[in-house]
């Protein structure tokens, strides 16, 4: 772990205690009390500088999103969805509605009727912020790697949640590979003759 982290991170960054609690403008300097704001406050945006950065810490967070889809209870999602259908037909004008059956499409990789019904909760609410995260997801499953970025920051303003800098990180990364992968195909076609 030791060596992960010196090559991922580089610094230590309790080598600039000082500096941080100015950048931070933490008022309470014991240890504890300034490690918790930095932490906070800093974390996030280290972890998505990590992403772009290190293979190992991009391809863990990459995969944690997956993993956990992937372990839904079937019968459960079914249920909430048959719950949703319901509510939405009691209240046609709460956005809530509307995320919670798209969340059950979206488990349910029903990706087309999940976007319909994310982009309804907006349509009602352009503050949903829940709504913002997961229709960022679909776009990047879609390939969308810049919508989804922009749908992630409007999620991470909405929702006061720093820690989605890691999703939005992630976008760049995607979008800065599939860049790098057209390019070089691009080069491969013009050295061969192709182009």
């Amino acid at each position: 772990m030791d060596q992960f982290m010196d090559r991922c991170l580089k610094v230590s960054f309790f080598k600039y205690k000082n500096e941080i609690i100015k950048t931070f403008d933490i008022k309470d300097t014991t240890d504890y009390s300034s490690g918790y704001v930095f932490g906070r406050k800093l974390a996030p945006m280290i972890f998505g500088a990590m992403i772009i950065d290190c293979d190992k810490f991009y391809f863990y967070f990459d995969s944690l999103r997956w993993s956990g889809k992937s372990t839904i209870d079937k019968n459960k999602v079914e249920q909430d969805l048959v719950k949703a259908k319901n509510d939405i037909g009691i209240d046609k004008t709460n956005p809530a509605n509307y995320f919670s059956r798209g969340m059950a499409y979206f488990q349910l990789d029903e990706y087309k009727k999940a976007k319909k019904d994310f982009e309804k909760s907006i349509e009602l609410n352009n503050a949903f912020g829940p709504a913002y995260l997961y229709l960022g997801w679909l776009k990047e499953i879609k390939g969308d790697f810049i919508g989804a970025k922009t749908d992630y920051e409007k999620s991470q303003v909405l929702m006061g949640k720093d820690e989605l800098v890691v999703l939005i990180a992630i976008a760049e990364r995607k979008e800065r590979e599939r860049n790098a992968r057209q390019r070089g195909e691009k080069a491969r076609k013009i050295k061969t003759g192709q182009l």
